[in-house]
């Protein structure tokens, strides 16, 4: 039986490099260098396991999983105006933009 070479490795999908076993993480059905898994909203690195996919496409839970796909409407997560908080205060500390009356209950 004649010699053959082993397969060649996957490639990554974010950097289009060969991935071998000792640094492939398998997500979204396809195998990423550990270093490449990444939220494609905020780039942060993420772990197997610990993160959402939309489309094959990874993201991190919390904020920009819930963000761009998550209910919308007051406090939903959606963002926005709806939100009753934002955080463009002085110092970028929150600032409560809900009126006396929406705090009371009679608006």
């Amino acid at each position: 039986m004649p010699w053959k070479p082993p397969p060649p490795a996957p490639k990554c999908p974010s950097c289009n490099k060969s991935v071998y076993a000792a640094e492939l993480v398998r997500a979204c059905e396809k195998d990423w260098h550990k270093a490449c898994l990444k939220c494609k909203k905020c780039s942060k690195t993420l772990a197997s396991g610990s993160f959402l996919e939309k489309e094959g496409v990874p993201y991190c839970e919390k904020p920009c999983y819930q963000a761009l796909f998550g209910p919308g409407g007051f406090r939903g997560g959606g963002g926005g105006a709806a939100n009753s908080y934002e955080s463009h205060g002085e110092g970028g500390a929150e600032v409560d933009t809900t009126s006396t009356l929406e705090h009371a209950g009679l608006k």
